[in-house]
């Protein structure tokens, strides 16, 4: 499940920030709410699976020492949209 999680979130990191034209952005916006849905529906042990994978991702662009603010930002709407909806 570790490598699931890990590359959940480095695809829904790739899609939040990779650059795109305007079809390209729309098409990124659906994958991801498409996601989203489905991950809140995670049970629990997934869930911990995501937010361990989550903070591998963290601990690894701060090590880059170039942990950018919309990767930053990223990561703190995957916590709010998927890990504490899950939490509910």
């Amino acid at each position: 499940m570790r490598n699931l999680a890990d590359a959940l979130i480095e695809a829904i990191t790739y899609i939040s920030i990779a650059p795109g034209d305007d079809d390209r952005s729309h098409a990124d916006v659906q994958a991801l709410e498409s996601l989203v849905a489905t991950l809140r529906d995670s049970s629990p042990e997934e869930l911990e699976a995501l937010r361990a994978a989550l903070n591998r991702a963290r601990a690894a662009a701060k090590a880059s020492g170039d942990p950018s603010h919309d990767l930053e930002g990223t990561f703190r709407a995957i916590e709010e949209n998927i890990l504490e909806t899950g939490d509910e």
